[in-house]
């Protein structure tokens, strides 16, 4: 990638940090949704860089964003948390209330939530869910003996879903509904804690930064968050 000319990226960055405030400020509700999501600059578990995003779900627009270098942290796994610790600090130092957060089942994530964000209503995006059944369904009809369960995933699916959208969000009652179906405490606990929201949007913005800064390109700190804040 062309090397960004420092002034070129002082402009870049004083327009971001424009539009970020315009935005925090434009955010009057007492209890906002958020989705979140993190981009790694590589596929697999060897990347330089993750962009951590904050979405405000009813308007779909950008909140808050964090580059994280590795080197900052201790792994590149570890690099998502940091992400959301920063946006945490940069939304509250904005004076923006959190209501909700919706978020995949990030390893780092969950715990972090769970521990140090008690006050926050922590949702799990659906769609991870679904997906990860999914896979663990086809996964268990790989067997011959179990290939009838194949027949049923879809259903199995539809049904998750449809349990979700007509139960109030955090309710036991969720789980306790699927519980015949599926036996498997990581999915229950999941399910669970499934919320209506989603990061689908959100993922799709990261995909479009992909189409200028691929993942299989290497790329300076500056060039990485210039590509981001243009984007916007």
């Amino acid at each position: 990638m062309t090397a960004v000319c420092d002034s070129c990226r002082h402009v870049i960055r004083n327009l971001y940090s424009h539009n970020m405030t315009a935005v925090q400020q434009a955010l009057d509700a007492e209890h906002i949704d958020f989705s979140r999501d993190g981009r790694f600059d590589t596929p697999g578990h060897s990347a330089l860089y993750s962009t951590y995003t904050l979405m405000d779900v009813k308007s779909s627009l950008i909140v808050a964003s964090q580059l994280v270098k590795v080197t900052e942290t201790t792994s590149s796994q570890a690099m998502e948390k940091e992400g959301l610790i920063r946006c945490r600090r940069e939304v509250e130092d904005a004076g923006v209330c959190i209501g909700s957060l919706t978020t995949d089942q990030h390893i780092m994530i969950a715990p972090y939530m769970r521990k140090e964000w008690t006050e926050l209503t922590h949702y799990f995006d659906l769609w991870h869910i679904a997906k990860n059944l999914k896979k663990k369904l086809c996964e268990f009809a790989s067997v011959a003996a179990n290939r009838v369960v194949g027949h049923w995933s879809e259903t199995i699916i539809r049904h998750l879903y449809h349990v979700v959208v007509n139960t109030e969000p955090g309710n036991s009652l969720t789980a306790v509904k699927l519980r015949p179906i599926l036996e498997r405490k990581g999915l229950i606990d999941a399910v669970s804690k499934a919320g209506r929201l989603a990061t689908t949007e959100l993922e799709s913005f990261h995909a479009e930064i992909n189409r200028n800064a691929p993942k299989m390109e290497g790329f300076s700190n500056s060039g990485m968050l210039s590509w981001f804040v243009l984007k916007l």
